[in-house]
């Protein structure tokens, strides 16, 4: 793949990862209000944390692969 589009997909990846970190906490914040003492609300929006974690790792080796490929380049 051509480096601007390895950067597109790392990007793009990234930005899933925070808008699905950022519904993850914005609803656990409102389960946490709404529910008794001693309820865990993460637990109901566990997924939605553990594909933004997954999303975020892709994104991270992504931009990493892509400038060891462009340093690689640069070097020859």
């Amino acid at each position: 793949m051509h480096y601007k589009s390895v950067k597109a997909v790392s990007d793009i990846l990234f930005w899933i990862a925070v808008i699905l970190g950022g519904y993850a906490v914005i609803r656990t914040g409102i389960t946490y209000i709404k529910t008794p003492p001693g309820v865990c609300p993460i637990s109901s929006y566990r997924h939605y944390v553990v594909y933004a974690i997954l999303f975020s790792i892709a994104s991270l080796l992504l931009t990493w692969v892509n400038n060891k490929r462009m340093r690689k380049k640069d070097r020859e």
